[in-house]
């Protein structure tokens, strides 16, 4: 009998995202990769097609372990609306983003009630000891109007294969993050390129261009290297209602979205290997393909976050703020107690 994965359902409201270890077996890693490989076809790439239409992928999808988790974490039956996919390779790391539809809006709809569409992510190799594991903001699928849409504290998500993790389109996150060789517990901001946290780097950095020089925020010594093979398969599940709605309507402008859903297909065999599973599949693009004027655009959302705006005078900390916040994140990092006492501000803060 397929084993059942625990789920603390707690732990994902409150933090925003879980990893669920040993989930699929090595051997069951390996086949994915296999299958992976197989459906890309070079080095590195993405699939143009959705799982549920790629014979060697569906199994993933609709693997009675990955439904359960869904409908753990969404308290209902999922839905299925064809938003899955596979990649090879490292490629650059991504900015700090949100892959809801009103990411750039504490007070639109997406934050006014829990979130209830998730995605899942299985990483196809041992992350802890790599890089290119997925970065997090704990606690930012809960944005407060008037704060940082991305405050939380930076996790790294040391996945090994097999493990699923799992998070809503709210949480913000960074695609193939990197970790130190050491200290492992120091965290690693991603963008815009790869530097560790607090204004202390930012403002050395700042220092030296005035002087003509410029600083390596962190050398490629210091970094766990990537994994020669870099692979992962992400899906998402969500439950039918205004929360989905409002995303499938923003999909829909996306020109990539758009060219998934145009490239799948679901023949026969890949509705009969619905039938007895626990998820309901929405063939949203049925309903659509006609309209005019969708997938036009060809871009990702951005905002000033991710552009880098600099703070504004009145913002600008003191050269002593600067100090003080290096020291005390140097201190939190070494010491456990201190990192608790930031993890209960965090919380009594609403982050």
């Amino acid at each position: 009998m397929k084993r059942m994965p625990a789920f603390d359902a707690e732990q994902f409201r409150r933090d925003g995202f879980q990893v669920i270890a040993n989930v699929f077996s090595l051997d069951e890693v390996e086949a994915m990769r296999q299958a992976v490989r197989g459906v890309i076809g070079a080095e590195t790439g993405i699939t143009t097609r959705d799982l549920l239409s790629i014979p060697t992928l569906r199994p993933v999808l609709l693997d009675d372990r990955m439904l359960r988790l869904a409908r753990l974490a969404l308290g209902t039956r999922p839905c299925y609306y064809g938003d899955s996919s596979a990649n090879i390779g490292m490629g650059q790391a991504s900015v700090w983003h949100k892959d809801n539809a009103d990411r750039n809006d504490a007070h639109g709809p997406d934050f006014c009630s829990p979130y209830t569409v998730l995605r899942f992510g299985l990483y196809l190799q041992d992350h802890a000891r790599y890089s290119g594991g997925v970065n997090l903001r704990q606690g930012s699928h809960r944005p407060r109007p008037g704060r940082d849409l991305h405050a939380g504290e930076t996790v790294y998500v040391a996945s090994q294969p097999g493990d699923v993790v799992m998070w809503p389109l709210t949480m913000t996150h960074a695609a193939k993050g990197v970790q130190l060789r050491f200290p492992r517990h120091w965290t690693v901001e991603p963008s815009p390129q790869p530097h560790l946290p607090g204004r202390l780097p930012k403002l050395a950095d700042r220092l030296a261009r005035r002087v003509g020089a410029q600083l390596d925020p962190l050398p490629g010594l210091l970094l766990c290297p990537p994994h020669p093979c870099r692979m992962a398969i992400f899906m998402d599940f969500a439950q039918r209602g205004p929360h989905l709605d409002r995303n499938l309507a923003f999909l829909k402008t996306r020109e990539y979205m758009v060219e998934i859903w145009r490239n799948s297909q679901y023949d026969a065999e890949a509705r009969a290997a619905l039938q007895g599973k626990d998820v309901e599949l929405y063939d949203y693009w049925s309903t659509i393909k006609d309209e005019p004027g969708i997938g036009l655009e060809n871009f990702y959302a951005t905002d000033a976050y991710y552009r880098g705006r600099g703070p504004s005078p009145q913002e600008r900390p003191s050269t002593a703020e600067l100090a003080r916040d290096w020291l005390l994140h140097v201190a939190q990092s070494r010491l456990p107690f201190l990192r608790r006492l930031r993890r209960d501000d965090a919380i009594e803060k609403g982050l």
